[in-house]
């Protein structure tokens, strides 16, 4: 009886939970990651790398399932039931520690409304299917002592290889996996302490695999493996969505490695590491409250009750998660904490319950022990739940759905002719993706991103048939196209036998662009209005017209001031038209908002060159003014490794010639540029000509003379 009352509870609890996400879950997409899945799923196409083969099929077939509510929603359903089964194996986790029931679900629920948790659970993502399987692995591990054998030495392999189908990022935590596991087998069993409300002991029997026991685990592990079949088997079908193009065996385990994102590991060395311990340590302050001192308490608890296993787990896990993650820089990380937040939710809800077996001798009235667990635990949902309902609740959000519809319909083809949308960004590229393959809300449309390129061949066949590939150089898949940056409508036109991009006046999105239009506050913003000016400005700054990126950019300021991309555009506007102090001011906003991040180290030398300008620059003499700035450029492309940057750099340095021919520095400065990029010829030139404008300067021979002697030339004279 207590067994179907437990089961009942159990099912009573995922019910609810799955109300709550089903009531909070977005009608349709959101910005972020969530158009580009849906695409994928319903087109079994590749997605960003490492490709979740496993997530798609599990995707698909629940998509298939629920075939009678639209795809999106269905995809939404997907991370609610993964959410769910989570909370439910979280459950089997503390109820396998003997914490009590009652707590188990308390404690679950608030995990259940936290912040990153809950929103996760109701949009289209791939860290729900991670999380459950890093629960699982949990169950597996810390319940091993009642069930040592080779059934469940079977069942762990294989779910390890079915994380490591669905997400590599997985194997960071293995090592910790294998290592307990081994050393669970090695030592000799003894009688354990169960923790309060638990009394299972220890198995006294002990148990070792044998060596076909070992061999067959491994190959479970690696069976799962098999479904990165499904990268190249998608390419070779030439989905809409097929990001990096994975068709041969390189680009494959490219793909799989996730190579295209490992410089982000480590990029910004030292100094970087140590922002990224502090941005995790505010995450999790955020995400757990007051749960992480009581962390502390349930390790003390396993720990005396010989729970070493569980509290190695939980505790190794959580520090793997933080010490691994804080070390990778990519945009949206507090996802990736989500493995850290639940052991220690599941340490914390162990420390409340230790508390109340150590309040239960105190004299006092019977149920202060109950009474204080009860407090803590319901304080914890209740916080959550006030705190994160207002941003976690999506039923209402259709502003990415609304923005790219307004996008569509206000896009004027004419007759005979596709309409091709060139789009700057991820989210905005996904969002009229999704509006265009899934909802086919303009077949005649085409879209193209500034890091995705369309393939020539499919101009030639009907325009809603398109295939994307990332990280192509344009000059090589587009030879005789022009693309120029979005904001703008383009019509394709046939001009010999090629076809090329002509731009249309620039669109405006009623109603959208007229106010600013936020998808959700904190940390989870995506201001669509400031995504639209941005582009705009960037656009502005493509064409020359510094006049209207600087209106843009102050558009986009208005309405999201902490956006340090656009306010390094800003930045550089200002330097345009000669406003240093406010260049100044937002270079200093951007290292405020950046730490130490590449972006911020970049700005910093541009505070330097901006205090120059402000305390010496003449407008008497702009020759100055752009050697200085193209010296300031060549630094930064040094830093950045941006080609682009050295292009501006060498463009400030010929516009400083053109200013004033007999202006020495920059002549010199240009062959510094030159000989670092081992164009030696051009450098040789500016040299020459250095000399010839002062003879008697002893610096400008001493560098002829070292690069005539790398040449390998004999000593000219000017």
């Amino acid at each position: 009886m207590r067994s179907r009352s437990g089961l009942g509870l159990t099912l009573l609890f995922g019910a609810a939970a799955l109300a709550i996400y089903v009531a909070t879950a977005p009608p349709n997409i959101v910005v972020g990651d969530s158009p580009e899945f849906v695409v994928t799923i319903s087109t079994l196409g590749v997605s960003h790398p490492p490709g979740y083969p496993l997530y798609h099929l599990v995707g698909k077939a629940l998509a298939s399932l629920f075939w009678f509510i639209p795809v999106a929603r269905a995809c939404n359903l997907a991370s609610s039931l993964a959410a769910v089964a989570t909370l439910i194996v979280a459950g089997l986790v503390l109820t396998s520690m003997g914490v009590r029931k009652w707590l188990v679900f308390v404690g679950l629920a608030a995990l259940a409304l936290s912040r990153t948790f809950w929103h996760f659970a109701v949009v289209t993502e791939v860290y729900m299917l991670n999380l459950l399987l890093f629960s699982l692995l949990a169950w597996l591990i810390t319940a091993w002592h009642r069930d040592a054998g080779p059934r469940r030495l079977y069942f762990l392999a294989f779910v390890m290889g079915l994380a490591l189908a669905h997400h590599t990022t997985m194997v960071i935590y293995f090592p910790l996996y294998i290592g307990i596991v081994a050393a669970e087998l090695c030592r000799s069993p003894r009688p354990g302490t169960a923790l309060a409300g638990g009394s299972d002991l220890e198995s006294t029997a002990r148990w070792r695999p044998g060596l076909g026991t070992l061999v067959k685990a491994i190959g479970l592990l690696a069976a799962p493996l098999a479904l990165y079949a499904y990268l190249p088997l998608a390419s070779a079908r030439h989905p809409v969505m097929d990001w990096g193009r994975p068709d041969n065996l390189k680009a494959v385990i490219g793909h799989i490695t996730a190579g295209q994102y490992r410089h982000l590991l480590w990029e910004y060395g030292w100094r970087g590491y140590a922002d990224g311990l502090r941005n995790a340590a505010a995450v999790l302050a955020r995400e757990c409250h007051g749960l992480l001192g009581l962390a502390v308490v349930g390790a003390i608890g396993l720990a005396r009750g010989r729970r070493r296993a569980a509290l190695v787990l939980l505790a190794g896990s959580a520090a793997i998660c933080v010490l691994a993650v804080s070390a990778y820089d990519i945009v949206d990380i507090e996802p990736y904490f989500l493995p850290g937040i639940l052991a220690i939710y599941v340490l914390g809800i162990v420390g409340i319950d230790q508390l109340a077996t150590w309040l239960r001798p105190l004299r006092g009235p019977r149920a202060l022990a109950s009474g204080v667990a009860i407090a803590l635990a319901s304080a914890l949902v209740a916080v959550n739940l006030f705190v994160n309902a207002r941003e976690c609740n999506l039923s209402h959000s259709w502003a990415a759905h609304d923005f790219g519809t307004e996008v569509y319909r206000n896009l004027v083809s004419e007759s005979g002719k596709p309409i091709v949308l060139f789009v700057r960004g991820d989210e905005m590229c996904f969002i009229m993706l999704y509006l265009g393959v899934v909802e086919k809300e303009r077949p005649d449309v085409m879209v193209v991103a500034d890091n995705y390129v369309i393939h020539p061949s499919a101009l030639a066949r009907n325009p809603a048939n398109f295939e994307m590939y990332y990280s192509c150089p344009t000059s090589d898949a587009l030879r005789g196209y022009k693309l120029v940056p979005w904001g703008l409508v383009y019509r394709v036109l046939p001009e010999a036998d090629r076809r090329v991009y002509q731009d249309f006046p620039s669109i405006r999105i009623r109603g959208i662009t007229d106010r600013p239009t936020t998808y959700a506050a904190g940390d989870l913003t995506s201001n669509l209005a400031g995504i639209y000016y941005y582009q705009k400005g960037t656009c502005s700054i493509a064409a020359g017209d510094r006049a209207g990126a600087l209106a843009s950019f102050e558009a986009v300021a208005h309405s999201n001031g902490d956006n340090p991309d656009m306010l390094y555009n800003l930045g550089l506007v200002y330097e345009e038209i000669g406003e240093w102090e406010r260049a100044l001011e937002t270079y200093s906003a951007i290292v405020d908002l950046k730490g130490y991040t590449l972006l911020a180290k970049i700005c910093r030398n541009r505070i330097v060159f901006a205090n120059f300008m402000l305390s010496h620059y003449n407008p008497a003499y702009p020759e100055v003014r752009w050697t200085e700035y193209g010296v300031m450029l060549f630094k930064n492309a040094v830093l950045s490794g941006d080609p682009g940057l050295t292009a501006n750099a060498i463009g400030a340095l010929e516009q400083a010639i053109s200013l004033n021919p007999k202006y020495l520095e920059s002549y010199v400065v240009l062959a510094n540029i030159y000989t670092a990029l081992k164009q030696y010829d051009q450098a040789h030139a500016c040299l020459m000509k250095a000399a010839e404008l002062d003879p008697n300067d002893r610096e400008v021979h001493e560098k002829l003379e070292d690069l005539e002697r790398t040449m390998g030339a004999p000593p000219s004279q000017p």
